[in-house]
C-alpha cells in the first residue's frame, strides 16, 4: 500500500513521471527511516547523491530540504563535498567560478568598508574646518 506522500505524488504528477515518483517515494521512505537513525549516524551515500542531483534541478532548496527531511545546510555541504570528490570539467569550472565570486564579494565588502570610513573621516574634517572658519581662525587646510 502506498503511503499518503507517495499517493499525493502520483496524483499530482500522474503516471508520466512514474520513475521520479518511485524515486521520490524511496526518498520519503529514507526520510521516515531518519527518525530511527541514532544520533551521529549518516544518510546512505546513494541518498546523498540522489539528493544532490535533485538539488541541481530544483528551484526551491528549502522545500526540497523539508521534503527530504534534512537540514538545508546539509544539502549544500553534500553538494560541495560531491563537487570536490567528483570534479567533472563543468563542475570544476563551476567550483572555480564560485570561489572567485566569494573572493570578489569579500573584496567588495572590504572596499565598501574603506569607502565608508573615508567618507565619514572627510565629513568630520569638513565639519572641523567649518567650525574654525566660523570662529574666525585660519583654516588648517587650504581650499
Amino acid at each position: 500500500m502506498l503511503s499518503y506522500e507517495c499517493w499525493f505524488l502520483l496524483s499530482r504528477f500522474g503516471g508520466n513521471l512514474w520513475s521520479e515518483t518511485v524515486w521520490a517515494c524511496t526518498l520519503l521512505w529514507e526520510r521516515s527511516r531518519k527518525v530511527e537513525r541514532k544520533k551521529g549516524q549518516r544518510y546512505s551515500k546513494e541518498f546523498r547523491q540522489q539528493a544532490v542531483e535533485r538539488m541541481r534541478e530544483c528551484d526551491n532548496i528549502v522545500r526540497l530540504a523539508r521534503e527530504l527531511g534534512v537540514c538545508r545546510r546539509a544539502l549544500y555541504n553534500w553538494r560541495d563535498r560531491f563537487d570536490e570528490t567528483n570534479p567533472a570539467p563543468a563542475r570544476s569550472r563551476e567550483l572555480l567560478l564560485r570561489k572567485q565570486i566569494l573572493r570578489l564579494k569579500r573584496l567588495l565588502a572590504n572596499k565598501t568598508v574603506e569607502v565608508d570610513f573615508f567618507r565619514h573621516a572627510l565629513q568630520r574634517v569638513g565639519a572641523r574646518r567649518h567650525q574654525k572658519l566660523s570662529s574666525g581662525d585660519n583654516a588648517s587646510m587650504t581650499r
